[in-house]
């Protein structure tokens, strides 16, 4: 990911390099905006949620909303009494991002904001399996992002 400031100079040479890029776009005109469901739980995830939230608010006609599930917390330390929450959950709080906690995928469906379906789930470092039946819920279906190589 590019720093902002990085990000914004090659923004304003490619601007002026190709001036029509601009006004002749039909990457909105031609895709519905995003709608994510954003599954996660550890840094990682929060790494990744963070420069998805930055795009939108640079590009607000690609993503249009962000909701983010997160399993419930759990007992750790001695004699599990000390609840602790998934980092994710504290930073889409900070964010002000809509919540949902599930530890199961069971009865649940996925939600609409402002009555439109949700199109995309992004998975990260999640820890369950997104169903089928959700997956094919959203049109454009889903991303699992994991930072180590999976099994074949």
């Amino acid at each position: 990911m590019l720093r902002p400031s990085l990000r914004r100079a090659l923004l304003r040479t490619a601007a002026r390099r190709v001036p029509w890029a601009t006004r002749y776009s039909t990457v909105s005109k031609t895709s519905d905006p995003l709608r994510v469901l954003f599954c996660g739980s550890d840094e990682f995830s929060c790494a990744s949620l963070q420069a998805l939230y930055d795009e939108q608010k640079q590009n607000s006609e690609l993503i249009r909303s962000i909701d983010v599930l997160v399993r419930p917390a759990k007992p750790t330390g001695r004699g599990n009494r000390i609840m602790k929450d998934v980092p994710l959950r504290a930073l889409a709080e900070q964010l002000r991002l809509p919540i949902h906690v599930r530890d199961t995928f069971k009865g649940w469906d996925m939600p609409k904001p402002a009555g439109d379906p949700i199109n995309l789930i992004i998975a990260v470092s999640f820890g369950l399996f997104v169903p089928q039946r959700l997956l094919r819920e959203s049109k454009y279906g889903g991303i699992n992002v994991h930072p180590s190589l999976l099994p074949e």
